[in-house]
């Protein structure tokens, strides 16, 4: 049997394809965005489980890292995904499209008070984001 990491992102993988074949199957051609996580400090580079410190912020926990090994970070899930949908579009759903959470919220640490949520000014700017990403330009669903 492969390693915990292996096992973890074909699952990831293989769980992704299952639901757009899902999809799919019964909106063969509607247009689907797919987002990735939008940035988590304490999960970029580390698993979970999260967990309140109670100083107010949210932070990762150690845990056992022969099992930790390896497994599922946001930033590794956001790879992860791209290439899912990049594949999935080499193979000619072209009404599949892919944001990178980290387009929407990304540098903005500042306005995550409790290092896990956006503040209120965090859900706006991500709004905002949103919009001119997938409803402007070259966006997904541009008019």
């Amino acid at each position: 049997m492969g390693t915990s990491r292996q096992f973890d992102q074909s699952l990831c993988r293989g769980a992704l394809h299952g639901f757009l074949d899902t999809v799919r199957e019964g909106h063969p051609d509607t247009p689907f965005l797919i987002l990735s996580p939008i940035i988590c400090p304490c999960h970029e580079n580390t698993p979970g489980p999260t967990v309140y410190g109670g100083n107010g912020q949210f932070t990762s926990i150690t845990g056992h890292e022969e099992i930790r090994v390896g497994s599922l970070t946001l930033s590794r899930i956001r790879q992860i995904v791209s290439a899912v949908i990049a594949q999935r579009r080499d193979d000619g759903d072209s009404n599949l499209h892919y944001l990178d959470g980290l387009e929407l919220f990304g540098e903005d640490a500042a306005d995550l008070p409790d290092d896990l949520h956006p503040s209120g000014d965090g859900y706006v700017r991500t709004g905002e984001r949103f919009y001119e990403k997938v409803f402007t330009g070259t966006g997904a669903f541009a008019v």
